[in-house]
């Protein structure tokens, strides 16, 4: 019977007025949460220890007890049981890794901004009429004889609506959707999201996790890439995006100087005396087990539950320290019930309707004026944040200031951090990493048995009598191997009376052995086949060839290596496509919150990658007017074009069809 058996943390109850939400309730809110991140419940996710593992591995580290079982099968002591060769990490994961990144940073990286409800939809609506009824005046002046001409006064044909409303569609921007754009652009640039979004595709190749915190520093938009070895949140089977979960928790280890920046504005004169007394210092792990911190040492970030202990194991990663001056800061966010009203009334503009909170009531002065007023009340859900600090310091537990609402449903709202768990569909989830680790493993192990083969490789030796020695000549074994070595000459003296001692034996010149062959065995050979299969089958199981790294044999045809390196992007092409909704998601709430950041307006330049210079002039009530979808373009699909386009450009220059000037523009 299994009696580790964890009791869920009592979360408490949310469906409760702004003025009910004590302070002693949001204190309980983050406890819970922390609590239930604590807690080593299978979701899907693999374990900290396993992510932690792998990350050492990108790195060609590993833990040498997971060899035991070659290196010292019959648990020797270690005065015996040692080899005369180490374990060392011949890595075949991270050229492929590397090239996976490589690729992430190549690919175009395509985005537009476009309204999707609020007044931008009423007016390209009414811009899209307005061309409709242009194009049908043209049509109708052409029947009459009325339209444009040509140098020759020859009637010029209108251009068909459909192709009109096709160019429409395609091309036409409104103002506020160029605002979008440009604020896109400039925080592309601000927050340097090319690189962050390579370092979430880093994660996601090694944890099978890409997760990114999006909010507002000091009224400026930010995107933080985020750890997966220090978040938690509460996956279901039917939960797709992390920033659609019911609760999530970050832990950061911070120094004095990291906490005051970030939260001194919140920090009383009291918190502040305590953190730098080192009152706040002691740190409590996972599992509620707690850390004992002596000053002036390490320790070693305590990684959950072990996949070989699954519930109480804490088996410390060995790479992931920190210093004893460090401080747990658990950043918690969850979704509580907010209680609005939806009034609706009728004045002197006709019918109107608005939002109310829960302080609101109608009055007899307000029903004198609006006789018809009325209000339906409706719970909905609410993001809050808070922070915990050590073990007892709070701060900042309120609701998220910018929350990301749909108009059409305002119950619908989203976390601040933004990703996914990958390749996990009814199983826990495996990396790129988790793919090839089987391999790298028996990898480690075959280059151990062929060190040891090249170690034990001593070239042909033969049997000598150690009567031989002419210590007669007062020689002793060091002089007798320093000429062997050196003159390849084996020196003897067969009048010595024999070994000291035994006077009846004598020396016999015929005693030298025929030898021991000890050169390099046929084994060499046959290890190096399985490494080679080893590379070949660690290639095909991620969709990372040879052809694909550039290792192309002379044999090889020029359609053969690009079936080969299609067919093998064929299979990375799922991780590319996780990746790239990730980026739209992010994109999206960062243009969602600067709505917020920007009410009042923001002015700006900024240089684009060809040296243009743009302006940022934001109207932040028009902003904050409309919704707005962020579409990613398929990056797969614009470097194939990109691709093609060079070829025919190619070409183009080749046959006089296109200028140098023509092919740079």
């Amino acid at each position: 019977m299994n009696t580790n058996i964890y009791l869920k943390p009592t979360f408490p109850q949310q469906k409760k007025k702004l003025s009910e939400k004590t302070e002693e309730w949001r204190q309980q809110c983050v406890d819970a949460i922390i609590e239930m991140g604590n807690q080593s419940v299978y979701n899907g996710r693999s374990s900290k220890y396993k992510k932690q593992v792998n990350y050492n591995l990108i790195v060609s580290e590993f833990d040498e007890q997971d060899f035991n079982y070659v290196v010292n099968p019959y648990n020797l002591p270690t005065q015996l049981g040692d080899s005369p060769v180490k374990l060392q990490n011949f890595n075949i994961i991270r050229p492929k890794y590397e090239l996976l990144k490589g690729e992430e940073i190549k690919r175009p990286f395509n985005f537009r901004v476009v309204g999707i409800s609020g007044e931008v939809t009423k007016t390209i609506d009414e811009k899209r009429r307005e061309v409709i009824r242009q194009s049908l005046e043209e049509h109708l002046l052409f029947e009459l004889g009325e339209g444009q001409t040509d140098e020759q006064g020859n009637m010029i044909p209108p251009k068909p609506t459909q192709d009109i409303l096709k160019h429409f569609d395609e091309n036409y921007r409104d103002i506020r959707e160029q605002m979008g754009n440009t604020i896109l652009q400039h925080l592309l640039k601000e927050e340097n999201l090319v690189l962050k979004f390579n370092q979430g595709w880093e994660h996601a190749l090694i944890s099978a996790e890409e997760i990114y915190y999006v909010g507002i520093v000091s009224n400026e938009p930010k995107v933080r890439v985020v750890n997966p070895l220090n978040f938690d949140y509460d996956r279901n089977p039917h939960l797709e995006t992390i920033e659609d979960a019911q609760w999530c928790r970050e832990d950061r280890y911070l120094n004095i100087g990291q906490i005051l920046d970030e939260f001194g504005e919140y920090l009383s004169e009291d918190d502040i005396k305590r953190i730098d007394n080192g009152e706040v210092s002691s740190m409590y792990g996972y599992n509620g087990h707690p850390y004992t911190m002596t000053p002036g040492t390490f320790y070693a970030g305590q990684s959950g539950y072990d996949d070989r202990n699954y519930i109480t194991g804490n088996r410390p990663s060995p790479t992931n320290y920190y210093q004893s001056s460090d401080i747990l800061v658990s950043t918690c966010c969850w979704k509580s019930m907010k209680k609005i009203g939806f009034v609706t009334y009728t004045d002197e503009l006709g019918p109107q309707a608005t939002t109310v909170d829960d302080t609101f009531k109608i009055t007899k002065e307000l029903k004198e004026i609006y006789p018809d007023i009325k209000v339906e009340w409706q719970w909905i859900n609410e993001v809050w944040m808070g922070t915990r600090i050590g073990e007892d310091i709070y701060v900042n537990i309120e609701p998220l200031p910018n929350q990301n609402r749909s108009m059409d449903n305002p119950s619908t709202c989203k976390l601040p951090y933004v990703g996914r768990v990958y390749n996990n569909l009814n199983s826990q989830a495996t990396s790129l990493v988790d793919l090839i680790k089987p391999h790298q493993y028996t990898y480690i192990i075959v280059w151990y048995r062929l060190m040891n083969e090249l170690a034990k490789a001593k070239g042909k030796k033969f049997i000598m009598d150690f009567g031989l020695l002419p210590k007669s000549q007062g020689w002793t074994v060091a002089e007798w191997m320093y000429y062997f070595d050196n003159l390849g000459v084996a020196w003897v003296n067969s009048h010595e009376e024999g070994r000291e001692g035994d006077p009846n034996s004598v020396s016999k010149f015929n005693q030298i052995g025929a030898g021991v062959d000890m050169t390099l065995s046929n084994t060499v050979g046959q290890y190096i086949e399985i490494l080679n299969k080893l590379e070949d089958m660690a290639g095909e199981l991620c969709g990372v060839s040879r052809q694909r790294q550039g290792q192309i044999s002379s044999t090889e045809t020029v359609g053969g290596v690009e079936r080969s390196v299609l067919q093998s992007s064929y299979i990375t092409e799922q991780w590319f496509m996780y990746h790239n909704e990730v980026k739209r998601q992010v994109l999206t709430q960062l243009l969602n919150t600067a709505k917020i950041a920007y009410i009042n307006g923001k002015k700006a330049q900024f240089i684009l990658n060809d040296v243009q210079r743009v302006f940022l002039d934001i109207d932040g009530a028009l902003l904050n007017d409309s919704e707005y979808g962020v579409h990613v373009s398929n990056s797969s699909r614009d470097n194939m074009i990109k691709d093609k386009l060079e070829q025919l450009a190619q070409v183009a220059l080749q046959t006089d069809k296109a200028r140098l000037s023509d092919i740079i523009t």
